[in-house]
């Protein structure tokens, strides 16, 4: 059990199964405990990997007789068997972890689990809530974690209680571990995407998070923005013109103190100009909003993800106003005020009934 502490201590949760430690691992846990107090590690047990290995052979099999029928190609969810991987007993996966811990001389800051099911994460952060614990960030090593993850921030951000940002390493179930190194030999770089229509509180908090985790704590080096083109809008009403929206940026990001490390793109497609910027780049994050998480998710099925290697995905949780989600369209149509929404505009001139 955690100890009660006076100050707010400062807690990363990890999640996985850690059946195979990859050279990334011990990066991965080196910046995890850098910038926290202690880590508190859930390790799924044996009964619990067995039986979630069981119910993915039984999905894919439903879903290859369902594509059949409609005539598609074969596409199956990843799991251990279908790769040749033969899962290690929960005894030598803990030891794995501890060794590892060992070497990064941390020894003293990290609690372990045993995972048997997805209720305990829930009952875990209730826990170190009660204990006056801030859980500054929650990692998900496997990607089988982040719904339940997702629920939990979710509902805290609901309740006017800290949320934290959900970490999940996409392609991690690859067996092949130069691909899992391929983007650490490049220039490590972190996407963001988005209209930045208004540029609210919402859009504040997310840029300002995106940042924090990407730069601070290392996960790359260098921020890329992509902002949708007045020619890419695809909303119903009128926006900032581009170069309003860029300067907008380009301002609060000076505010934040990082002139120097970022990048704003023009991107006609949406997520979908997000996505194929990371086929054609290095990308060691992409950042999202949990509505936009599975349109990254799906990477993990694609042939070309080996080639792509592994890469991270923060999910950063959006902000609500008087319980309504804090959106351009929400203050546009007048269910949140102008006023209320905290709006940043260094443009001269603005007038809201123009837009």
């Amino acid at each position: 059990m955690l100890p009660k502490t006076e100050a707010r201590e400062r807690i990363v949760t990890m999640c996985g199964a850690f059946n195979m430690l990859t050279p990334t691992t011990q990066e991965d846990l080196q910046l995890a405990f850098k910038h926290t107090d202690r880590a508190v590690i859930y390790i799924d047990s044996d009964e619990f990997l067995h039986r979630r290995e069981n119910n993915r052979v039984q999905e894919n099999n439903l879903l290859l007789r369902f594509r059949k029928l409609l005539g598609l190609p074969a596409l199956i969810r990843k799991n251990y068997k279908s790769q040749g991987i033969n899962l290690q007993p929960y005894e030598c996966r803990v030891e794995q972890i501890e060794n590892l811990i060992k070497q990064l001389e941390c020894s003293n800051h990290y609690e372990i689990r045993c995972l048997n099911d997805l209720e305990q994460l829930e009952n875990g952060f209730s826990v170190a809530n009660d204990l006056g614990c801030k859980v500054e960030l929650s990692i998900d090593f496997s990607g089988e974690h982040y719904e339940k993850l997702n629920i939990i921030s979710e509902t805290r951000t609901k309740q006017g209680l800290k949320n934290f940002p959900i970490l999940v390493k996409l392609n991690a179930h690859d067996s092949e571990v130069q691909s899992l190194t391929f983007r650490r030999n490049q220039k490590r770089s972190a996407t963001i995407g988005g209209t930045f229509d208004l540029l609210h509180k919402g859009h504040q908090d997310y840029i300002e998070v995106a940042f924090k985790y990407a730069l601070e704590y290392k996960y790359a080096d260098f921020l890329r923005i992509l902002l949708t083109s007045d020619a890419g809008n695809g909303k119903k009403h009128k926006i900032e013109p581009y170069k309003t929206r860029e300067k907008n940026l380009e301002k609060f990001i000076a505010h934040l103190g990082y002139e120097n490390q970022y990048e704003i793109i023009p991107t006609q497609n949406g997520n979908r100009g997000v996505q194929e910027y990371i086929f054609s780049n290095e990308v060691q994050m992409v950042i999202v909003a949990p509505q936009y998480y599975s349109e990254f998710q799906w990477f993990n099925t694609l042939p070309s993800a080996k080639l792509l290697g592994s890469f991270w995905i923060l999910v950063i949780q959006r902000t609500y106003h008087d319980g309504l989600d804090l959106s351009s369209t929400a203050i546009r149509d007048g269910r949140i005020l102008y006023a209320d929404a905290g709006i940043k505009s260094y443009s001269e001139n603005v007038n809201l009934s123009d837009l």
